[in-house]
């Protein structure tokens, strides 16, 4: 038997009363993850370079999927994600019974993207386009942070977790769609929304909104980058399409692997998925490998096939 383990914090909930788009306060929420973690801080790049690697290993738990970049993730683990949902045939939605429901997903989104924060900047992650042009997370790290999210939120049980991209704004990030009564959404995670930003003094770090849906599916989302364009995505990596194309190489950096974001959107409304039916791991292992940390996400799901848990 699988067990369901949460290894979420409780975080105070936004007590939103009745749904709308509404987002949450990434300065607040820093204040509130710095009280666990170990005491691990990612106020400044001063503090999270100060981060042990005690801390650093409570931080790489929230992130298994997390790679530095795509050369060297390991394509066994996303095998195996498409292995765990091989029921799942495309792209999909939650169902989401109440709104404090909703808020909790925000909140596990959250707690994964400010994990990726700390690590991903303590380890170093870079964009390097040629050895002349290299920059340093989050700078022009879009692409592979809202990869690692996608995949880590789908390792703690989110199939609907899909990695967007804006050909008009050139950004990316994660989105979560979800479905309420009547009402469909997405949740937006950017795990480097603060390189968005050039015009106020402190820029929002791991932006984690919810967006409600008019009948064309569409949002807008804009910010100081690309010069005020909207970062409405136009395509995605879904489950369905991580399915198709998983045994392709690099196919992550292909575009011809992805599709268009008005039909994927469609399909995953069309098809809400009931998250309480889906099990993960009663615990996640302790420790973090730093050489490919993701061979960890590789050894429990494969305990999930086998009918075990595991304990590192």
């Amino acid at each position: 038997m699988v067990y369901k383990y949460n290894i979420f914090h409780e975080l105070p909930h936004p007590q939103i009363d009745e749904l709308a788009s509404f987002s949450l306060v990434p300065a607040f929420y820093e204040n509130e993850m710095a009280k666990r973690n170990s005491g691990a801080v990612i106020s400044s790049h001063e503090s999270i370079k100060s981060i042990t690697t005690n801390q650093e290993a409570v931080l790489r738990k929230f992130v298994p999927a997390y790679s530095r970049s795509e050369n060297k993730r390991n394509n066994e683990v996303i095998e195996q994600l498409v292995e765990i949902y091989e029921n799942i045939d495309g792209p999909c939605s939650m169902a989401v019974n109440t709104v404090e429901e909703l808020e909790q997903h925000m909140l596990n989104a959250y707690q994964i993207s400010y994990a990726h924060y700390a690590v991903a900047y303590k380890d170093g992650m870079t964009n390097m386009d040629s050895y002349e042009n290299i920059t340093y997370f989050p700078r022009l790290c879009c692409d592979i942070s809202g990869i690692n999210l996608m995949l880590s939120l789908m390792a703690f049980g989110y199939p609907n977790a899909s990695y967007v991209s804006s050909d008009y704004g050139n950004h990316c990030y994660t989105i979560m769609p979800f479905k309420y009564k009547e009402e469909k959404g997405i949740i937006l995670i950017d795990p480097t929304s603060d390189q968005l930003w050039s015009n106020i003094e402190k820029r929002p770090r791991n932006m984690v909104s919810v967006y409600l849906l008019n009948d064309k599916n569409t949002w807008e989302y804009k910010t100081d980058w690309s010069n005020g364009a909207d970062l409405f995505p136009s395509g995605a990596m879904h489950i369905g399409a991580l399915k198709k194309h998983h045994s392709k190489k690099r196919f992550l950096q292909d575009d011809s692997c992805y599709d268009r974001i008005e039909p994927t959107l469609e399909k995953a409304f069309a098809n809400p998925i009931n998250l309480a039916n889906i099990e993960i791991p009663r615990e996640i292992v302790n420790e973090i490998s730093e050489v490919n940390n993701t061979s960890i996400i590789s050894r429990w799901l494969n305990s999930i096939k086998s009918g075990q848990t595991i304990t590192i």
